[in-house]
């Protein structure tokens, strides 16, 4: 029998014909779709329990380059945000950074690294939402598409190989190595 990796490393989830693009795209609008993100983060995260659901209101702070942020209330009263919502699940605490996992239900753009730099724990990497540049090894922001799933489609991709290698870092530095 096969299992879940045989079947995710055949598939992936995207549309050839516009049948299938229409059901894509109506599956991502009514948020059907399930993505999984792991992101190594700056600070040792200490969310009660280690899971945190989010809800919080984002607006595009500047079109080019692109920058997002955390709305006022008074531009979320006059429909100036998009209310984002994920699940964030610290997998591990490491000297000076987390390796997280998270699962957005909403789709809006940087939701991701712009609320985990609100939150005080930026994407290491990601120097447009405040990491430290350099740390870990990191040429880019550390965040990754780990899976996508709608019904029989799906698709799992594992840890590229300067985020594996920007962790083992990260687990030498806390075990003392």
């Amino acid at each position: 029998s096969r299992g879940l990796g045989d079947v995710y490393k055949r598939q992936v989830l995207m549309a050839t014909e516009p049948a299938a693009w229409e059901r894509l795209r109506g599956a991502f609008r009514d948020h059907r779709v399930y993505k999984r993100y792991r992101a190594l983060v700056e600070g040792e995260v200490d969310w009660p329990g280690g899971v945190l659901k989010m809800r919080l209101p984002l607006r595009v702070a500047r079109h080019k380059p692109a920058l997002v942020r955390v709305a006022t209330p008074e531009e979320s009263a006059r429909g100036r945000s998009r209310e984002i919502q994920q699940t964030v699940r610290c997998l591990e605490v490491l000297s000076g950074a987390s390796l997280l996992e998270l699962e957005p239900r909403t789709g809006f753009l940087h939701q991701i690294r712009a609320s985990l730099a609100h939150l005080g724990h930026p994407v290491i990497g990601d120097v447009r939402y405040g990491a430290t540049e350099g740390r870990a090894g990191a040429r880019r922001h550390l965040l990754h598409a780990a899976e996508a799933r709608l019904d029989e489609v799906a698709g799992l991709a594992p840890d590229p190989g300067d985020f594996t290698s920007a962790l083992e870092r990260l687990r030498a530095e806390t075990a003392g190595g």
